[in-house]
Formats: structure tokens, C-alpha cells, sequence
């Protein structure tokens, strides 16, 4: 039985899942039909933080003591308060504040320990199925939407949630790598070509990672070369759909006017990034610092978040805490091999594998400050927790006792 209060944090949680993953108005593509939407991403921004602390309220009994599985928990937020009291210290408390609120949603980890998870492989399996299910909708709609409007398709559809596509990405291949069947490669080729749609460089990157490692853990030759010929079907299929010669697609991506631009204002942001890690290499400019020369980056101007978003929060934190911030993540992958179950372990290594694709895409492109990282971070230590403790053996006389 579950009581009153986990049942209310299950609700909660929820409406944060759907809301963070069908949530627009961070979408690029949004601007091709000239709709500001500033105003409504605050306002979704509220909603997720009273959804967080409805969570937090209903689902969190007690603080977990620091332990080796929540050794990793303690140091990200030892980190993120260090940030916070020095950018209390130094610069605008409300922006400090602001910068230190995209953290929260690692309560979501609380929460989901003293969930009834009955079945780690099979949520977190539903949850990658329904990101692919949400991002895939989003991407008919606004295709739809282009040809309806403008009479051709846009060439880059890049979603707020596309980043998490490396989640159901890294999951499907490890299946096609111990087991390649037709139906997987259905479901990696159409998240390739969703990757594809994004035309975001870093999420290139990210994927290609992901792909690296899980080929290097075990894939035959003749395994390996089909994930590469189902990489080439994807592009070839992009460049269909949009009409586009291959040779045009690759100067889009690497060459000309676009390209230039987007080089340009980041080699801007790591100007700037290194006279920080001059002046305060060990101890960082701390949470809400305002670069005060974000006005040369003209309509791009970003005084708080840049695209070099994870070389940024570095300088934040500084490089002590940087330090202990990445030295978090390799504690964290040596928890997954705590847990028993060994379809469980497999499925939380690929998502572990995702997490780090997440950090490699946002070192050129702006998320690892943003809510979304934190909400599927949370979810996967939440899910990692409720593993762990299953695989633990039970106190005397504890055996009937559900999970906090």
C-alpha cells in the first residue's frame, strides 16, 4: 500500500515528466513563424518549481545520510552551494539565486527512492520510449506547420527535449549490440534521423560518444558496421526530405554563412571564459555572474548562460569545485555496479552512458544549466537508489517494510 503522500508525489511527478517533455517554448524552430515566447517560458518555469516543491513536500520523508551511494548526491550539491554563497558574495543575489534554481529538480531523485519501483528496466524503458514518442509528435507538428505556412520544410527542427535523445538512443543500441533485431534498428534509425533534423553540431557529438562506447564494449565487426550503415540511412534521408544535395548538406553543417556564425560568437564566449579562469582560476566569478562585455555578442547576447555552457559552469564553480564535481560522476558509475539485477544494471549503465553524452553536447551548447539535464539526472540516480536498495539485503525482521 502506498500512503497519501507518495501518491500525491506520484501525481506531481508526473505532471513535471509531461510538462518538461512536451514543454515548446524552448523550441528554436519556433521562431521561424515569428512567435516570442519569453513570456510563456517563465511562465512554465514557475509551474515546474511549484511542481518540484510539491514533490520535494510529498515525496521527500527524511535527508539520505552521506553514504557511498549518496556520496555523488552530496558533492554536486556541496558544489552548486559553494557556487551560490560565493555568487551571493560577489554578484547579484537574484541572479545568483536564478542560477542556482536549475539544480533543483535533483530532489526528483529523493522522491523516486521511496517510489514502489517495482521494475527499473521496464520504466526507464517506458520513460526512453516516450521521449522518442514526444519528440518524434513535436516533429510532425511543426513540419506540418512549415509546409502549411511557408510551403517547404524547415531544415533544422531543434527541439528543447531533442538533447534527450541520446537517452532511448543509448538504450535501443545496447539492445542491437547484444542482440541486433529488426524492430531496434527501426527505432535507432528514426532517432538517428531525428538527431539529423536537430542540425546541432554538439548533439553530433554527443551521439557519435555514445555510440563509441557502446561499440567498444562489445559489438561485432559486422554489429559495428551496421550502426554506421544505419547512420548513413538517416542522413540520406534528411537530405531527401529536404531536398538537398549530400555535398550542400555537409557545407550547411561545416561551411558557409551559418557555420561562421556560430563559430564566431563562441570563440567570443571562450574569450571571455579564459580571462575568468585568469583572473579567478581555483576559486570561479561564482553563480550569476554577468560578463559585462555580453553586448558584443549583439542579437545572441546571453549574459548569464553561453553555449559553452559546461566550460561556463566550470568557471563558475571554479576549478577545485570542478574537480569535485566531475570526480562525482565517476563515483556515481562505480554505484551501478551495486545493483543485483543484472537486466537492471544494464539498462542504468545506458542511461549512465546517455548522462555523459548530455555533458559532452553541452559543452558546446547550452543545457547542462538548464532544468532538463537536472530532471533526467534526478531520474536516473532516483532509479539508480530504488536498484541499489533492492540488491541490499534486508535487516532482521525488516522483510514486510516497503521502501521509504
Amino acid at each position: 500500500m502506498t500512503d497519501a503522500g507518495e501518491r500525491v508525489a506520484r501525481a506531481a511527478f508526473r505532471v513535471l515528466l509531461y510538462l518538461v517533455l512536451i514543454d515548446p517554448f524552448g523550441d528554436s524552430v519556433l521562431l521561424s513563424f515569428g512567435l516570442g515566447t519569453d513570456a510563456f517560458d517563465a511562465y512554465t518555469k514557475l509551474v515546474i518549481t511549484a511542481t518540484l516543491a510539491v514533490i520535494l513536500c510529498a515525496g521527500v520523508r527524511f535527508v539520505p545520510k552521506w553514504s557511498n551511494l549518496w556520496t555523488p548526491f552530496w558533492l554536486v550539491l556541496c558544489v552548486y552551494g559553494y557556487a551560490l554563497v560565493s555568487g551571493l558574495a560577489q554578484n547579484v543575489s537574484v541572479n545568483a539565486v536564478n542560477d542556482f534554481l536549475s539544480v533543483t529538480p535533483i530532489v526528483v531523485a529523493l522522491a523516486l527512492r521511496r517510489f514502489h519501483i517495482v521494475d527499473t528496466d521496464r520504466e526507464l524503458r517506458f520513460l526512453g520510449g516516450l521521449v522518442l514518442a514526444v519528440v518524434f509528435l513535436k516533429y510532425v507538428l511543426y513540419q506540418l506547420g512549415m509546409l502549411a505556412v511557408f510551403g517547404t520544410p524547415s531544415w533544422k527542427v531543434l527541439l528543447k527535449q531533442s538533447p534527450l535523445l541520446l537517452f532511448p538512443y543509448s538504450i535501443f543500441l545496447s539492445d542491437y549490440v547484444k542482440a541486433p533485431r529488426r524492430r531496434t534498428g527501426a527505432a535507432l534509425l528514426l532517432i538517428l534521423y531525428l538527431i539529423f533534423t536537430a542540425q546541432a553540431r554538439m548533439l553530433f557529438i554527443g551521439c557519435a560518444l555514445v555510440t563509441v562506447v557502446h561499440l567498444v564494449r562489445g559489438a561485432r565487426p559486422r554489429v559495428a558496421i551496421g550502426v554506421v550503415l544505419m547512420g548513413g540511412v538517416a542522413f540520406g534521408s534528411y537530405s531527401v526530405v529536404q531536398q538537398m544535395q549530400v555535398e550542400e548538406s555537409l557545407l550547411h553543417w561545416y561551411g558557409g554563412e551559418v557555420f561562421q556564425e556560430g563559430v564566431d560568437y563562441r570563440l567570443q564566449q571562450l574569450q571571455e571564459l579564459e580571462r575568468r579562469v585568469v583572473d579567478r582560476p581555483l576559486v570561479g566569478v561564482g553563480l550569476g555572474y554577468f560578463d559585462p562585455d555580453y553586448l558584443s555578442y549583439s542579437e545572441l547576447a546571453k549574459p548569464y548562460q553561453l553555449e559553452l555552457d559546461l566550460p561556463n559552469f566550470v568557471t563558475k564553480v571554479g576549478l577545485l569545485m570542478a574537480f569535485i564535481y566531475f570526480l562525482s560522476y565517476r563515483l556515481l558509475a562505480a554505484q551501478i555496479r551495486q545493483v543485483g539485477d543484472p537486466v537492471a544494471r544494464s539498462t542504468l549503465s545506458s542511461t549512465f552512458v546517455a548522462l555523459i553524452g548530455l555533458l559532452a553536447y553541452s559543452t558546446g551548447q547550452t543545457f547542462h544549466q538548464g532544468y532538463l539535464f537536472w530532471v533526467f539526472y534526478g531520474i536516473f540516480y532516483g532509479y539508480l537508489a530504488a536498484s541499489v536498495r533492492r540488491a541490499a539485503p534486508a535487516p532482521a525482521g525488516a522483510a514486510a517494510l516497503a521502501i521509504e
